[in-house]
Parts: C-alpha cells; sequence; structure tokens
C-alpha cells in the first residue's frame, strides 16, 4: 500500500491551514476503515463499516433474508477498497445475494 503518511503530509502542506484537523481525521478514519484487508494476492478480508453506511445499508442478522449481514458487507467494502473504487454503496443493491454483490466490486464494472 501507498505510505498514506506522505500523502497525508502533502496535503497538509498544500492546502490552507484550516483543513490539517479535518486531513488528520479523514485519514485516521480511513486506516481504521482498511485496517483489516488482507495483504494477500487476490483476498480483499474486510473494512470497517462507518455509521453513515451500515444506515445507508440493508442490514440482517445472519438468520435474516431480506438483506446482508454487517460482516458480508464488510466483506463486500474491502473488495471494493482494494479495487479502487470509492463510493461502493452507491454500486451495491440489497436485493442481491452476497456473491452478486462481491461481483458488482470487479474492476471493469
Amino acid at each position: 500500500m501507498v505510505n498514506l503518511t506522505v500523502l497525508k503530509r502533502r496535503l497538509q502542506y498544500r492546502l490552507p491551514s484550516d483543513f490539517a484537523e479535518d486531513i488528520a481525521d479523514e485519514f485516521a478514519r480511513f486506516e481504521v476503515e482498511v485496517g483489516r484487508l488482507s495483504e494477500e494476492e487476490n483476498k480483499h478480508g474486510q473494512a470497517t463499516l462507518t455509521d453513515s453506511e451500515i444506515n445507508r445499508l440493508n442490514t440482517t442478522n445472519q438468520f435474516g433474508d431480506d438483506g446482508l449481514t454487517i460482516i458480508q458487507w464488510q466483506a463486500v467494502k474491502g473488495k471494493a477498497i482494494s479495487n479502487g473504487i470509492t463510493d461502493w454503496t452507491s454500486k451495491v443493491d440489497s436485493s442481491l445475494s452476497y456473491h452478486e454483490n462481491l461481483s458488482l466490486m470487479e474492476v471493469d464494472r
């Protein structure tokens, strides 16, 4: 992965100082989100969901059939991040299966 510390410093240097705290907060949030991504090739792991993502997604428990579990959504997000998809919640479809949503996170889509 690219050294995010260098990018953070560059942004803090180039943007007005009013944005320094926002930049630091966003980088800290991103580091938490990607902390469980896999470093193995062809494996994605899971990415932590933000509160706003959880609110936008149709979630269920392991016995439900009207959405995906938090863990499944975390894996979908992990694949999206690994493939460079930033607005992943606009691409998912709660009416589709877990595997179908993973397929939506392919790079060529």
